[in-house]
């Protein structure tokens, strides 16, 4: 069995090896077209949430034939895992909807757009997506949450919580693990039943302080971080402390090199017991 596998491992490495220039090439290429693809998503999906701010409805049904064309492209999805895909096209879906409903709320509108535009955002900037600018707002909510000292105040702060968690959890799904991802959804859950009278909210806010600080650092990393979403700036060491330490281990260098020498040059050996 063992030896089935290396051999298997070594038709497949020969494989790749020996494919075809023009292979690679168009795989690279689909590839670079992708990118092409996912930016401009991204630009209508910006586009479309200026507009539905502004309440331009001509641009945003002639930029969302535009959109879903662009993501219907062979290869958009190829390299994303089902969650991925999921999130993206449950808002593509949720901003449709809320687009061709009899009767129009531009402020559900205008949120289906924040969360289309927060998911895409996500797929083009894997290092510096929006959604994490939400960091120190979800964190100051959840505080208010768990210290509310009566239920209306509870349920005041609660109802933002929600809008804000349902505009960047679907973003967060694509660079954060499905485990994250579910726990953050079983706390939406939770609340959405304290709001309804369905469970105290006494116990929704005991629930809040213990899992609060597990919540925030699978979405956003450590709750220390979040008191400054600034990267943090290394100060470099001072020249002196760098002399300093050249200079101890060249002296330390120097004395185990003086060391070795004598006990070569006069015949120092261990004992025969060795060491104690």
């Amino acid at each position: 069995m063992h030896a089935l596998r290396i051999v298997i491992c070594f038709v497949l490495v020969w494989a790749v090896m020996s494919m075809p220039p023009y292979v690679q090439a168009a795989v690279d290429k689909q590839s670079d077209l992708n990118i092409l693809n996912w930016k401009e998503a991204d630009r209508l999906a910006a586009a479309m949430y200026k507009d539905s701010v502004n309440g331009n409805m001509t641009n945003i049904h002639a930029n969302m034939k535009n959109f879903t064309t662009v993501l219907s492209a062979p290869g958009m999805f190829d390299h994303m895992t089902y969650e991925q895909m999921k999130a993206i096209t449950d808002s593509v879906i949720r901003f449709k909807q809320t687009l061709v409903a009899a009767k129009q709320d531009e402020q559900q509108l205008e949120r289906a757009a924040a969360r289309l535009r927060l998911v895409i955002d996500a797929v083009t900037h894997e290092q510096d997506a929006m959604w994490r600018q939400y960091a120190t707002v979800i964190m100051d909510e959840m505080k208010q949450m768990a210290e509310a000292k009566t239920a209306a105040v509870w349920k005041q702060v609660s109802l933002q919580w929600l809008e804000h968690m349902d505009r960047l959890l679907p973003a967060a799904s694509i660079d954060r693990p499905i485990e994250a991802i579910e726990m953050a959804t079983s706390m939406i859950t939770l609340v959405n039943k304290g709001i309804r009278d369905e469970v105290k909210h006494e116990d929704v806010q005991r629930a809040l302080k213990d899992y609060e600080s597990i919540i925030l650092d699978n979405l956003f990393g450590s709750t220390k971080e979040l008191e400054t979403i600034a990267p943090i700036v290394e100060e470099p060491i001072p020249m002196q402390v760098l002399i300093w330490l050249g200079c101890i281990v060249t002296v330390t260098l120097a004395y185990v090199a003086y060391q070795k020498y004598r006990y070569d040059r006069d015949g120092i050996h261990n004992s025969p017991w060795g060491s104690l």
